[in-house]
C-alpha cells in the first residue's frame, strides 16, 4: 500500500460524517460567538498521535473516538469503524 496521507484520512472522516448526518461546517458563528457542531467527527494530530475526535459540546470540547500512533494505523482503524457502521445499518 502507498503512503497514507491526511487527505486520505479526511476522506474517510467525511464519509463517517455523511453517514451520521453531519454535513455542515465544523464551526459556525452566531453573533460574536463561535459554535462547534456537536457530533461532528474530525482528524487531529499532535506529535506522534493521530486521532479521530468528535465534538462533544458547543464550546468545542472533544472526545477521542480512535487513537493511533501512525497515520497508517488510524487509516486501518477508520476502515474498521466504517465496516462496523455498515453492519449496524
Amino acid at each position: 500500500m502507498s503512503r497514507v496521507t491526511s487527505t486520505m484520512i479526511d476522506a474517510k472522516i467525511q464519509l463517517i460524517n455523511k453517514l451520521t448526518g453531519h454535513t455542515g461546517p465544523l464551526w459556525r458563528q452566531e453573533g460574536k460567538r463561535n459554535i462547534a457542531s456537536i457530533g461532528m467527527y474530525y482528524y487531529t494530530a499532535c506529535l506522534n498521535s493521530h486521532q479521530l475526535a468528535q465534538i462533544a459540546n458547543e464550546d468545542g470540547g472533544i472526545r477521542v473516538i480512535l487513537y493511533a500512533s501512525t497515520k497508517s494505523e488510524l487509516y486501518g482503524k477508520l476502515g474498521a469503524f466504517l465496516e462496523g457502521m455498515a453492519v449496524k445499518a
